[in-house]
C-alpha cells in the first residue's frame, strides 16, 4: 500500500508540476499531498512491527510446546523434533535467536544443521 500511495504521488506531483511550473500551486499541492503520504508510511511501519512482534510470540509459543512435548518425552527429541533444548543456551530460554547467536540455525532456533 505504501509503494502505490508513494508512486501515485510522485506522478501527481510530476503532474502538478509541469501544470503549475513549480510555482505557489506547486508548493500547496505538495505540502497537502506529502503529509498523507507519510502517514501511510508511519501506519505501514507501525503495521509490519505489529506483524513482526505476533510472528515472535507464535514462535515462542512453538518452541514452548516443542520444550514440553521434550519434557513429557526426552526419547523424542532426537527423532521428531528439529532442536536440542538442552543444548543451545538460546532456545532453552523459547525465544528465537538469529544465525549470530546460534551457529546451528538458519533463521530461528528451529531447525538442526
Amino acid at each position: 500500500m505504501l509503494l502505490a500511495t508513494l508512486s501515485a504521488t510522485v506522478v501527481a506531483l510530476a503532474l502538478a508540476a509541469q501544470v503549475a511550473e513549480f510555482g505557489p500551486a506547486f508548493v500547496a499541492f505538495a505540502l497537502v499531498v506529502l503529509p498523507f503520504v507519510e502517514l501511510v508510511g508511519v501506519a505501514t511501519f507501525a503495521r509490519l512491527g505489529e506483524a513482526n512482534r505476533e510472528d515472535l510470540q507464535s514462535i515462542q509459543g512453538m518452541n514452548r510446546i516443542r520444550h514440553a512435548y521434550v519434557e513429557i518425552a526426552p526419547s523424542s527429541s532426537r527423532t521428531s523434533w528439529p532442536i536440542d533444548t538442552t543444548t543451545c543456551p538460546h532456545c532453552s530460554r523459547h525465544t528465537a535467536c538469529g544465525p549470530a547467536r546460534c551457529r546451528r540455525s538458519v533463521g530461528f532456533c528451529t531447525t538442526r544443521l
